[in-house]
């Protein structure tokens, strides 16, 4: 069996991060997502992979190359589009990649989600012994609120009877999460597939989601479940990375010294990184080669990504910082987003997003977005860097 990686999507909800990294190539505990899939594909004796991906995602090519550094053989499939406007969706893309590659047996995966307790072995294992079409790996959400962000499975004997696709949560008739990870024999690309594609069609809508998918056949085929002890998370927001950041620390924490300064764990440092006197670090914080952390500063549940200059007495909180960046001394940061090579002029800024390059002069920013025009010689800059370069 072929792996599937689908990781087609433009992230517009972790701009602007994504807009110098693909959310799947985002480090979670000190290595990017979708490198830790593959590994566990390999591992699982699955090589021949095949990366679903729009024309914005060069640096995935660029990371994984072949893959044969990582012990797999890797096809690209690039959908021609360039914005979330026009892309062909997750079953379309989904269709788009198996006319290229030709229809066969595929395990499907969605590139943009964290999994941890799903072993990929024992997954396939249950597939083929259970003789069905389709079987779909299920987690059970910790809670209720989640709900209404994914899509949940009825399971009755083994058998999801009823999917819905994002309800409420007095609507949801189960907590059982569907986690975009498939495994789909070659007879429902070629005999069910396109019978979705013309209901959609005929409908006037676009097949954007797997889950609606699953939903229209629940009751026609049989989908099989897959019930997996664990953890997963979508890592669409800047909240849930930095939740999932946390948990990937704690399993590969790495606690360096520095004199005269406090780290409470878990935290990763990376090498070439200064930390001065009297700062606090941590917990569940990701500092990345050669950054610059001033003195008496406190950084907690936050990312920071490589090159950033942290001044004097700054706080740092619930938020990611990308490569660059330059936060002048007296600094407060809170749950926002601040993107490559912006400088933080300012006492305070909280919940807000900065895009690349921009250069803040307010006393407070909150609740804003500031965008700019990136430049063409800003946009090449943005495409040619690279965190792990």
């Amino acid at each position: 069996m072929k792996a599937i990686i689908m990781v087609g999507g433009y992230a517009t909800r972790l701009q602007p991060i994504s807009l110098r990294t693909p959310k799947c190539l985002l480090p979670i505990g000190g290595k990017s997502n979708l490198e830790r899939i593959i590994e566990s594909l390999v591992k699982a004796g699955i090589k021949d992979i095949i990366i679903s991906l729009n024309s914005t995602q060069k640096k995935v090519k660029d990371f994984f190359k072949d893959g044969n550094n990582h012990g797999a053989k890797i096809t690209y499939i690039e959908e021609i589009t360039t914005e979330d406007s026009n892309k062909l969706g997750a079953v379309g893309g989904l269709k788009y990649v198996v006319d290229k590659i030709g229809v066969d047996d595929y395990l499907v995966i969605g590139g943009d989600n964290f999994f941890d307790g799903l072993n990929v072995k024992e997954f396939m294992e249950a597939h083929k012994k259970s003789g069905k079409l389709v079987t779909l790996a299920l987690y059970a959400l910790p809670n209720k609120e989640m709900i209404i962000h994914t899509g949940v499975a009825l399971v009755k004997n083994g058998r999801i009877v009823e999917f819905q696709e994002k309800p409420s949560m007095k609507e949801a008739k189960s907590q059982l999460s569907s986690v975009m990870f498939y495994a789909i024999n070659k007879e429902f690309f070629s005999k069910y597939l396109e019978e979705y594609l013309s209901y959609k069609k005929g409908k006037g809508e676009k097949p954007d989601n797997l889950g609606e998918m699953w939903q229209y056949f629940a009751d026609k085929i049989y989908l099989n479940a897959f019930e997996f002890k664990g953890r997963w998370w979508d890592i669409g927001t800047h909240k849930n990375y930095i939740k999932v950041n946390e948990h990937a620390l704690k399993i590969f924490n790495q606690l360096p010294f520095y004199p005269n300064i406090t780290l409470i764990p878990p935290v990763l440092i990376d090498k070439n990184v200064v930390i001065k006197k009297g700062s606090v670090i941590g917990p569940n914080v990701q500092v990345m080669k050669g950054a610059v952390i001033g003195n008496n500063s406190i950084i907690k549940n936050s990312i920071i990504f490589e090159n950033v200059e942290i001044g004097n007495n700054s706080e740092i909180s619930d938020s990611v910082i990308d490569a660059n960046v330059l936060v002048k001394k007296h600094s407060t940061i809170e749950n926002s987003i601040i993107g490559y090579k912006s400088e933080v002029n300012n006492r305070l800024v909280k919940n807000s997003k900065i895009w690349p390059f921009v250069k803040t002069r307010d006393n407070i920013i909150e609740d804003l977005i500031l965008r700019n025009d990136l430049l063409g010689i800003e946009q090449e800059e943005l495409m040619n860097s690279k965190y792990w370069e």
